[in-house]
């Protein structure tokens, strides 16, 4: 999203907010300003994903 206008950035988070989402992991295509807000709005919730980051999907289905 890091190249999309400001009306769509609002539009993505809030359909993303529509989803029950445990973790939400971005990297550097997402933008500063869309990585920022997402942090904001997903809080314990988001993760920076970048080369090198193992997702245990066990852990994420068990909550951990």
């Amino acid at each position: 999203m890091g190249h999309v206008s400001q009306k769509q950035q609002e539009e993505s988070i809030k359909a993303l907010k529509e989803f029950d989402i445990d973790k939400i992991g971005v990297s550097h295509c997402t933008g500063l300003k869309t990585f920022a807000e997402l942090a904001k709005v997903f809080k314990d919730k988001f993760f920076y994903c970048n080369v090198g980051t193992v997702v245990e999907v066990s852990d994420i289905i068990n909550g951990k």
